[in-house]
């Protein structure tokens, strides 16, 4: 380990599952935004990683499918205009991803939509909640509960120690024919 090394060095199951969730999740938001940023989806000479007004206007239509509830509840340009008002939290004119990210995963949370619920297990004391999140298939699996101290990683009975393996034989350069 590292000097900030814990004995919760290592990643659980629930830990690891919320985190191919939040892939997922961010990933969408990702998407949603590159779709708006330069007009159009894929990368191009008018792609430069924030979203200006126009941009949005142009383009808030078509990322309302994207399943985050503040791009389904726009309507109309006079409503884009007051979410991109919001979204552009320093008053700078653009939108970055971080503040698109931010608009997006508090409107989920205020809202207390599933993907709000999940959205919020980061913040403390949200890791490790029994959360019913999308219905069953993003249900908490029930695992029995351990009977090993909390500290560390708890070893398996009967584990055995592997042993260390053997340092790589040095390897002689190839011989080429020719001439």
């Amino acid at each position: 380990g590292t000097k900030s090394a814990t004995a919760d060095d290592f990643v659980s199951f629930g830990e690891f599952r919320l985190f191919n969730a939040y892939l997922i999740v961010y990933s969408a938001m990702y998407d949603a935004f590159a779709k708006i940023d330069g007009g159009g989806a894929g990368r191009d000479k008018n792609d430069d990683r924030r979203m200006d007004k126009g941009e949005w206007l142009a383009g808030y239509a078509g990322c309302r499918d994207y399943g985050f509830l503040a791009l389904a509840e726009v309507k109309d340009d006079a409503g884009a205009e007051a979410v991109f008002s919001k979204m552009d939290d320093n008053g700078g004119g653009i939108v970055l991803l971080d503040e698109w990210s931010f608009f997006l995963k508090n409107c989920e949370v205020a809202a207390g939509t599933p993907m709000g619920k999940l959205l919020n297990m980061d913040q403390e004391g949200g890791v490790g909640k029994k959360e019913q999140l999308f219905g069953n298939a993003m249900a908490k699996p029930s695992t029995p509960k351990s009977t090993t101290p909390s500290k560390g990683r708890a070893k398996s009975p009967g584990r055995k120690k592997t042993p260390e393996p053997e340092p790589p034989k040095k390897r002689t350069p190839l011989k080429r024919g020719g001439g």
